[in-house]
C-alpha cells in the first residue's frame, strides 16, 4: 500500500518516494523470461502506526537465476530488517 502513485515502466521504478504499511517492494515467483527488475534512487518509508515487526522495504523471494534484479540508490527508512 504506497501513498500516491510509484512511477513505473515495464518493471523499471525510477525516483520514487514510498509509504508502505507492510511492504514497499514486493517482487517474487519469478523463473525463465519474466522481464527483470530494475529499482534506483527511491526512498522508502513506514508509514504512521504500521506495525515494525510486519514491514519490509524490499522483499525479493523464489527467483530463478536467469531472471535479472538492479537496486542501486534506494534508501529505506523504519523498516525491519531480514535475512
Amino acid at each position: 500500500m504506497a501513498r500516491g502513485r510509484a512511477r513505473q515502466r515495464g518493471r523499471f521504478f525510477p525516483a520514487n518516494e514510498i509509504h508502505a504499511a507492510a511492504g514497499g517492494l514486493l517482487y517474487w515467483l519469478h523463473y525463465n523470461t519474466s522481464t527483470s527488475l530494475s529499482a534506483g534512487n527511491n526512498h522508502f518509508f513506514t508509514t504512521a502506526g504500521a506495525v515494525a515487526q510486519h514491514n519490509t522495504g524490499i522483499m525479493i523471494v523464489t527467483l530463478q537465476d536467469a531472471v535479472g534484479i538492479s537496486l542501486t540508490n534506494n534508501s529505506i527508512r523504519r523498516h525491519r530488517l531480514r535475512a
